[in-house]
């Protein structure tokens, strides 16, 4: 995923689940370093404004979007990773630097245009050889839930607050899929109690 100017942004979403708003708003006093933790505080959406498009900062989609986020030692190492290039960024452009304090931003500071982001993840995409029915970046947040619950074995009701959602049938009808090997062994589970 790093081999793309925006695989840190595409591997947090994986890590986290969090949304492209959250993640275009995420500041650097979000972060928690020494407790390995992120605070969704803001969120990044375009609004019309006079006839213009522009990108602003808002409070999250909502109270349960309002969350803090255990991150694993890879997303660490990552942020960090993401630190340092900020940090270079913010060196080279002098003067011109706006000082949002931004994670993921332009090389001058600047929020990122997130619709660009979604374009080039769609470009990805297709050269990478995917079916246009998977989603380039919120697909990723799918990704997430669908992984915790069926791989790590996260229940549904620690994914919906680490996912932000207002209800777990959210979290359970819309963002985990269907597992059939887990339905084949519940099959075989059925014969071997009733059998």
């Amino acid at each position: 995923m790093d081999a793309t100017e925006d695989g840190p942004i595409f591997r947090l979403m994986a890590q986290t689940g969090m949304r492209r708003s959250e993640v275009g708003g995420l500041t650097w006093n979000a972060i928690d370093f020494e407790n390995a933790r992120l605070s969704v505080q803001r969120t990044l959406i375009r609004q019309s404004l006079g006839g213009k498009s522009i990108w602003v900062f808002c409070e999250p989609k909502s109270r349960s979007s309002r969350r803090t986020i255990p991150l694993p030692p890879q997303a660490i190492e990552l942020l960090k990773s993401r630190l340092v290039v900020t940090n270079e960024s913010r060196l080279a452009a002098g003067t011109a630097w706006a000082d949002n304090n931004l994670v993921f931003c332009t090389p001058y500071g600047e929020p990122l245009n997130l619709d660009a982001l979604s374009a080039r993840a769609r470009r990805l995409r297709k050269r990478l050889g995917l079916q246009a029915g998977v989603q380039s970046v919120h697909g990723l947040r799918h990704l997430f839930g669908t992984t915790q619950h069926h791989l790590a074995g996260t229940d549904v009701k620690t994914l919906q607050v680490l996912m932000g959602h207002s209800r777990a049938t959210t979290t359970l009808d819309l963002y985990i899929s269907e597992d059939e090997s887990a339905a084949a062994a519940a099959a075989l589970k059925a014969g071997d109690l009733f059998g």
